[in-house]
C-alpha cells in the first residue's frame, strides 16, 4: 500500500521528475525576460529591478550591463540573442536597443510604432521579427532601423520566431491565430486557428518545422512546407512559456509555467525526458519556477523566472 501511495504522490505532485544537476543565481528578484544563446554559453536577462545584463553561464560571470537610459535601470519585457550569439536586442515599451555581445557596445537604438511584446532575431542578427500590442508585426533591419515588411494580426502579438536566413517567420496572437509567413513576399503561407490565445510559437533554424501552442491547450508540431501536423503534444492544462527546436531539428524542448522542462521527439510527439526546476524560494516574490528560456545541447539549460540558470543532464 505504501508503494502505491508513493507512486500516486509522484504522479500528482511531479515529485519523481528529475531535478537540476547544478544551478546558479543571475538575478536577485527574478527575470522579466531572458534568452539563452544557441550554443548554451550566454544568457541575456532582463531582471526585475536591475536592468539588463549578459552572462557567460559556463563561467557564471556577468559580461555586460545594459540599460536604455544612463543612470536608470530599464525594465526589459522582452529580449533576444541572434543565432550566432553575436547580437542582442533589448526592448522597453517602444524602444529597441541593439548590442554587440563581443564588445558590449551599442549598435543602435530605435523606436517601434507601439509597445513591443515579442522579438526574435535571425542567425546573424541583421534582422528581427517584432510583435506589438496593436497587432502589428514588423520585419526589421536592425543596423539601419528600417522596416522591411509590415504584417498584421487582429490583436496583441505575444510570440514570434524567425528562421536563420530570415525567409520564414511565425507569429502568435491573442486573436487565437498563429500565422506562418513567407518573408520574401510578406504574405501568409499558412494560418492555424486555435481554441485560445496563442502563447508560444517556435521555428526550427531552417524554417522547416514550427511549433504552436495556445493557452492551456497543448501544442502542435507542423511541417511548414506541406502545412500538415507532424505530431501533437497532448497536455491540455499546461501553459508553455518557452520553446526551442534542437540544432538538428528532430527534438522539441519545452518549458512550462509550472517549472517543467520537457523534450519531445518531433515526428512521434513522444516525450523523451522531463525535468522539474528547483525553486530558489518556496514562497514570496522569487518563488516562481516558470521557464522563460530553454536550450538543449550538450546539456539542457533553463532560465527560471526566479532568477536562476539550471542545468539538466540526460
Amino acid at each position: 500500500m505504501r508503494s502505491l501511495v508513493t507512486i500516486l504522490l509522484c504522479f500528482f505532485l511531479s515529485a519523481c521528475a528529475k531535478g537540476p544537476e547544478s544551478s546558479f543565481q543571475l538575478a536577485h528578484q527574478g527575470f522579466l525576460s531572458a534568452d539563452i544563446s544557441r550554443d548554451g554559453s550566454l544568457a541575456l536577462i532582463g531582471s526585475i529591478h536591475h536592468g539588463g545584463s549578459l552572462w557567460d553561464i559556463e563561467r557564471n560571470e556577468r559580461l555586460f550591463s545594459w540599460n536604455h537610459q544612463a543612470g536608470e535601470f530599464s525594465s526589459f519585457r522582452t529580449v533576444a540573442l541572434s543565432g550566432n550569439g553575436k547580437v542582442a536586442v533589448t526592448t522597453e515599451e517602444k524602444s529597441i536597443g541593439v548590442w554587440s555581445t563581443d564588445s558590449g557596445k551599442s549598435l543602435g537604438f530605435w523606436e517601434a510604432a507601439d509597445r513591443v511584446l515579442s522579438v526574435d532575431l535571425n542567425y546573424d542578427g541583421s534582422q528581427a521579427m517584432i510583435g506589438m500590442r496593436d497587432g502589428a508585426l514588423n520585419l526589421f533591419e536592425l543596423r539601419r532601423g528600417q522596416i522591411l515588411k509590415e504584417l498584421k494580426h487582429e490583436a496583441d502579438v505575444r510570440t514570434v520566431a524567425i528562421s536563420d536566413e530570415a525567409q520564414t517567420a511565425i507569429s502568435g496572437s491573442d486573436d487565437f491565430e498563429a500565422i506562418i509567413w513567407n518573408l520574401n513576399t510578406g504574405k501568409p503561407q499558412h494560418s492555424i486557428r486555435l481554441n485560445n490565445q496563442v502563447k508560444q510559437v517556435a521555428l526550427s533554424s531552417s524554417g522547416a518545422f514550427a511549433f504552436v501552442s495556445a493557452q492551456r491547450d497543448g501544442g502542435q508540431i507542423i511541417d511548414v512546407k506541406t502545412n500538415t501536423v507532424v505530431s501533437e503534444i497532448h497536455s491540455r492544462y499546461t501553459n508553455y512559456s518557452s520553446a526551442e527546436f534542437s540544432d538538428d531539428e528532430t527534438i522539441l524542448i519545452l518549458g512550462t509555467s509550472a517549472g517543467d522542462i520537457e523534450q519531445y521527439e518531433r515526428d512521434s510527439g513522444e516525450r523523451l525526458v522531463r525535468w522539474t526546476a528547483k525553486p530558489r524560494k518556496t514562497f514570496g516574490g522569487a518563488s516562481s519556477k516558470a521557464i522563460v528560456a530553454v536550450q538543449g545541447s550538450p546539456n539542457t539549460k533553463a532560465l527560471s523566472a526566479d532568477g536562476m540558470v539550471q542545468v539538466f543532464k540526460q
